[in-house]
């Protein structure tokens, strides 16, 4: 990352474009990109694309319960760690500064989650 793109700032950025120029060319009436992303870097590759409707999402939880996912479900233990929560506060605090919905899926199951994204979604899609 650091040798081609310079950094993983310009690593994220490049790559969410890619990915928003990719879901551009969907004709689905509803594409949900998942990643851990600057809302600002999604921002910016949205501009090129302004014939599409579009929100971002922040689905967050509590620092115990990602902990117990990455190690139970993911299996990544080296993924819960204390820059993880850093990052996590990052992302909640921009969501919270730029006005993003937030989902906080602590306490929820994957399909009240579900629900919850499609009402979103469908927001979206009447305006």
């Amino acid at each position: 990352m650091d040798e081609v793109y310079g950094g993983t700032d310009n690593w994220q950025a490049f790559a969410i474009t890619q990915w928003i120029e990719q879901l551009s060319k969907n004709s689905e009436l509803i594409c949900i990109l998942d990643g851990q992303a600057r809302p600002s870097f999604i921002r910016t590759a949205l501009l090129k694309h302004t014939e599409i409707k579009t929100d971002i999402v922040l689905l967050d939880c509590q620092p115990e319960v990602r902990r117990e996912r990455l190690i139970k479900y993911r299996k990544q233990p080296e993924l819960a760690s204390a820059q993880m929560n850093c990052w996590a506060a990052y992302l909640k605090g921009q969501a919270d500064a730029l006005g993003l919905p937030v989902i906080d899926t602590s306490n929820q199951t994957v399909e009240k989650v579900a629900d919850q994204l499609l009402y979103l979604a469908q927001a979206i899609n009447k305006n």
